[in-house]
């Protein structure tokens, strides 16, 4: 930091997290109380025991009105400690740089495979509510969890929705003082209750009304704390999304009062959000003129304001960004529009329009048109809500206008009018109206297409206020009544209809991931539905550590790591600027190649897939003590080379008979009009004193020699003589800067897909920028490109011009990129009868430029067959378990793809619906087929084969095999702890019952006196899941039973599998 340490202080105190949550400070650490300063020594954390979850705080002081402090970097170093240096991930601070999907949970570092965000309240900057995720559909509405109220507490509201980011899920707590982070692919078979979340962090200052945002790096949420008169200054935080728990990385603060009630959106490392006064009276009056009516957009990185526009009214609406402009919505207004749209670079208007109050609905932008409802009042403080159609980059622009609702529902409370934002996806608009009827709507024309009733509202009813979301050919939308449906886009039919618990109505606009739908309702709980439908490709990523210091006097010895799970981790060991110094390295290898590299660095690369774990439990490095010699040694790592002419230095050092500094030298090499030269040995600067064993420096001053035109100075080398003589010279050190001029790769092995049955694939490959000699300039993503070769239907084949394609990453990132092109937006997509080739584009920020091959794509149209091969040895009654299941398949035709999985399905006699049980990616296709504790009966297994171009085979109407599956012994009886009897008549028993998860067959018991065969039949060929029966004693037995005595029965329970 830059605190000077007299009017300006930084104080630093190391906390802990308990397993309770609760953030503790580190007592058994001296001088951690009062807090430590830059100023001094490094603070040994060495005895704070190893699995406390760290936490650095610090509290930046002034004494002066005009200065301030500010932090640069802070940082836990690996600490050796017993030979070697260990990190067990109780903490991310130690880890330097990550990839995408990497996380860190319970103590170990994850790879979650996933490819469908919903990172904004609307998806993306554009508002469109769509995405190219699958959804539930009939038969998946499955409840795969919800959230535990009791433990979490309230979840949620009404403009508080969820978001997700690579499959870790935020929403904010319904008071608006806290954010959660969970695991949205938590759960499987069975409905799990979430009683614990992932991450949290906990709001410093207000609180929060609305959803937040998140991108690569950052969760965004703006606070909407309100007050009669207005007068509060709301804040915009922004968190590392990787550790809420550490507090905010930057926050914003307008320098007057502001209150922030529509969610933000973030675009092209722009954040855009709206504002008004936060003057609650103003509700009343319908009135949102006054201070802090805004459009801000901040830098995201820096939470700096780039520029603001000044707004005629308040604004609730969330705005969109799309085709280089931001489109900005106000509430009502008498001396100005309603609509404005600015260019999203610099803020400047394009054009502005009154058609009406806004409120929290949100602009949506598709194909160069605006679509957004607006409310008309209606005394004394109703309205009514209209969808209408604007073109985006032209003024007096209304195209159509379409009333939602029928009467007389159709107005209601003002507040209320306008909070549902539509939908839009390929043509077509999907809108809600307040009295619960979904239309669909021709984007172009607005005329309506269908409608669907989802809900009847009454006189006292709440009216609908929940906004419909596009996933996989579904409308997903929650209502008023605790139902969460999905309509079918084309048709507006109801294919899923899931209740809440208790019938809690939804609140949350649900949103779409990996196959998973996730709303709030309004109790506070947040729920999953539906089953995880992760893309089969396989995903990558990675984690680098910060640099570990090798101790003094020591060589590094061996690597060890601890993994989890069945998916790939490979380590490498890198270089202080990530380069690769040993790679292939496992658990417990060597490093005697680089035993005496200063400075490392940790790399683990994770590989899974849909279907495979990923987990790093933990890793360290070993040293000890290096073999003495006399020999002088150079630090070469400790190289450095700045300016023009450039001063280098290097450390060195001598332990056995010291060095002399005096004899310190360099030389290097240059080149100038004439030609590439070396100079002759030059003195150089040394630390130390004559005969010093310490670590010294040597400094070589370039520009001291007296040479002239020197073009460009290229390597360097070091040289100095021990107290007896001896000289060692140094490695030669590059010192030149060498331009990118190498073009960006592509990595051929990763296109996919080969083979397609869609006419219009989605296709992607991967890309990386390797630089030139070290100097990376790193990938453009924009500037991602992809031409197809294709045949009409007419049969003529056409090759097409460049468009743009999707390319992950930030502009100059070095990471691999992944390049999509997907063909099925394209305008003229409907004349495609098949897409036959596909070629990529790519540059560098340098400006290099790399066309990829074309790759051929084969239309395979025929669906892959299989059927289960040894239902001859699966018995027709079996309480074995598991049983084994072997499947062939195959896929036959013209330019057939191949099989890319088998799918073992099953079903209980008597339903309808299959479900999957494993998956099989390799041939022979083979399962061991289980059951749960509860689920003995009869069987059918099918296999269902998928080939690569992504057919899928049909399922049977009835299975390859059927039989009687039952491991489980019956479960234990239930009666009375004990029974006392007072009467001389033999006891009866009528309330022991027995249950199987099957069917009974047998009951029988004895008394604790009688010999361990003496068993009597209570009930046989019961055949029947339960039974509680009427029996009794023999008189024999009562008889045998003195008084005041307790006795036992035992009982045996023999179901029909034996």
């Amino acid at each position: 930091d830059d605190a000077d340490g007299k009017t300006t202080h930084v104080k630093y105190q190391l906390l802990y997290l308990t397993d309770d949550g609760k953030i503790k400070i580190v007592e058994n650490l001296p001088g951690n109380s009062k807090g430590f300063e830059s100023g001094s020594q490094p603070v040994s954390i060495r005895d704070i025991p190893p699995n406390y979850k760290l936490i650095i705080k610090a509290t930046l002081i002034t004494e002066d009105s005009s200065k301030t402090p500010s932090i640069s970097s802070w940082a836990i170093t690996w600490q050796p400690k017993d030979g070697e240096c260990r990190d067990l991930f109780t903490t991310d601070l130690r880890i330097e740089n990550r990839g995408e999907n990497i996380h860190l949970y319970m103590d170990k570092v994850y790879l979650t495979p996933s490819m469908y965000d919903w990172p904004l309240l609307c998806q993306n900057p554009a508002n469109t509510r769509s995405t190219d995720s699958e959804g539930p559909g009939k038969g998946e509405g499955k409840l795969r969890w919800f959230t535990s109220i009791h433990k979490l507490g309230e979840l949620g509201g009404e403009y508080i929705n969820p978001v997700a980011k690579g499959s870790t899920l935020y929403i904010v707590s319904k008071d608006g003082k806290k954010i959660y982070a969970f695991d949205a692919h938590e759960g499987g078979n069975e409905t799990i209750i979430i009683d614990r979340e992932k991450d949290k962090a906990v709001i410093p200052d207000m609180q929060v009304t609305s959803t937040p945002a998140v991108d690569d790096n950052y969760l965004i949420v703006a606070t909407g704390s309100t007050a009669p008169g207005g007068g509060v200054r709301n804040k915009i935080y922004a968190f590392d999304r990787f550790s809420l728990r550490r507090g905010p990385v930057w926050v914003f603060e307008y320098d007057s009062s502001i209150c922030y009630s529509s969610a933000p959106v973030i675009s092209d490392g722009k954040l855009y959000i709206t504002s008004w006064s936060g003057d609650s009276s103003k509700w009343g009056v319908f009135d949102f003129s006054g201070e802090g009516n805004k459009l801000l957009c901040i830098d995201v990185d820096t939470g700096k304001l780039l520029w603001e526009y000044n707004l005629p009214a308040g604004s609730v609406s969330t705005p969109a960004v799309a085709e280089g402009k931001v489109v900005v919505c106000c509430e009502r207004s008498l001396t100005g529009g309603t609509i404005f749209v600015l260019d999203a670079e610099s803020g400047e208007e394009v054009w502005s329009e009154n058609i009406g109050p806004i409120g929290h609905t949100a602009p949506v932008i598709m194909d160069g048109r605006i679509y957004v409802v607006t409310k008309t009042f209606v005394p004394p403080n109703m309205a009514s809500v209209q969808l209408i159609a604007l073109k985006l980059h032209e003024r007096d622009n209304i195209l159509w206008s379409f009333k939602l609702g029928s009467p007389p529902y159709d107005k209601v409370q003002y507040n209320k009018a306008g909070s549902i934002i539509p939908a839009a996806y390929n043509g077509r608009i999907y809108i809600v109206s307040p009295d619960g009827i979904l239309y669909a709507i021709n984007a172009n024309n607005g005329e309506e297409i269908w409608y669907q009733k989802l809900y009847e509202k009454k006189i006292f009813s709440q009216p609908f206020t929940t906004s419909p979301s596009y996933a996989g050919g579904r409308i997903y939308v929650g209502t008023p009544n605790g139902k969460l449906l999905g309509v079918d886009a084309a048709t507006g039919e109801i294919v899923l209809n899931v209740t809440t618990i208790e019938n809690t109505p939804i609140i949350s606009s649900p949103i779409i991931v990996d196959g998973l739908v996730i709303f709030c309702d309004s109790g506070g709980a947040l729920y999953c539905v539906g089953e995880l439908k992760t893309p089969s490709e396989t995903f990558t990523g990675y984690i680098i550590s910060h640099p570990i210091y090798l101790p003094y006097g020591c060589v590094w010895k061996k690597f060890y790591a601890k993994t989890v799970g069945d998916g790939e981790i490979t380590f490498a060991i890198l270089d202080r600027w990530d380069r690769p110094l040993l790679t292939g390295v496992k658990d417990g290898s060597s490093l005697k190649h680089i035993e005496n590299k200063g400075i490392i660095k940790l790399k683990a690369a994770f590989t899974v897939n849909s279907t495979s774990v990923a987990a790093l439990d933990e890793w360290r490095v070993t040293y000890g003590w290096e073999e003495e010699t006399n020999e002088t040694h150079f630090f070469e790592d400790s190289f450095k080379s700045s300016g023009k002419p450039p001063i280098c230095t290097i450390d060195v050092q001598n332990t056995r008979v010291g060095l002399q500094p005096s004899t310190a030298r360099y030389r290097f090499t240059y080149t100038n009009t004439t030609g590439e030269h070396t100079t002759n040995w030059i003195q150089a600067e040394c630390t130390g004193y004559n005969g010093t064993k310490n670590r010294e420096t040597i400094t070589a001053n370039l520009s001291k020699p007296n040479l002239t035109n020197i073009t460009e100075y290229l390597e360097i080398q070091f040289s100095i003589k021990d107290t007896t003589g001896n000289e060692t010279y140094s490695q030669w050190h590059n010192i030149t800067w060498i331009e990118d001029k190498t073009k960006p790769v592509f990595y051929i092995d990763t296109f996919s897909p080969h083979s397609t049955s869609n006419p219009t694939p989605i296709c992607r490959i991967e890309a990386q920028d390797k630089g030139t000699k070290g100097n990376i300039s790193g990938i453009n993503v924009y500037s991602a490109r992809y031409m197809i070769e294709y045949m009409d239907n007419t049969n003529v084949t056409h090759t097409s011009e460049w468009f743009p394609a999707e390319c992950t990453g930030r502009n100059g990132t070095t990471s691999r990129v992944t390049i999509t092109a997907d063909t099925s937006k394209l305008s003229f997509k409907d004349s495609i009868r098949s897409t036959n080739k596909i070629r990529f584009y790519i540059e560098d920020m340098a400006g290099n430029s790399n066309t990829s091959k074309w790759f051929e794509i084969y239309m395979d149209a025929t669906k892959p067959t299989s059927y289960i091969n040894n239902t001859d040895r699966i018995p027709s009654k079996t309480n074995q378990s598991p049983v084994h299941i072997t499947a062939y398949a195959t896929d036959e035709g013209v330019d057939a793809s191949g099989v890319e999985r088998v799918e073992l399905y099953y079903r209980k006699t008597g339903e309808s619906s299959w479900s999957k049980f494993q998956v099989d990616y390799t041939s022979p296709y083979e399962w061991d087929f289980t059951v749960g504790r509860d689920d003995g009966g009869e069987y059918e297994l099918c296999t269902i084969a998928v080939d690569k171009a992504g057919n899928i085979e049909d399922f049977p109407s009835s299975g390859d095999v059927t039989f009687i599956f039952d491991p489980n012994p019956p479960y234990k009886p239930v009666f009375k702890s004990e029974y006392r009897f007072t009467e001389e008549a033999i006891p009866s028993f009528s309330d022991v019952k027995f249950e199987d998860d099957y069917k009974l067959d047998k009951i029988e018991y004895r008394l604790n006196f009688e010999g361990i065969h003496e068993w009597k039949t209570i009930a046989s060929g019961i055949n029947s899941k339960t039974i509680t029966p009427n029996w009794n004693l023999t008189e024999e037995e009562w008889h045998q039973m003195r008084e005041d005595e307790v006795y036992y029965i035992y009982f045996k329970v023999i179901d029909t599998l034996g």
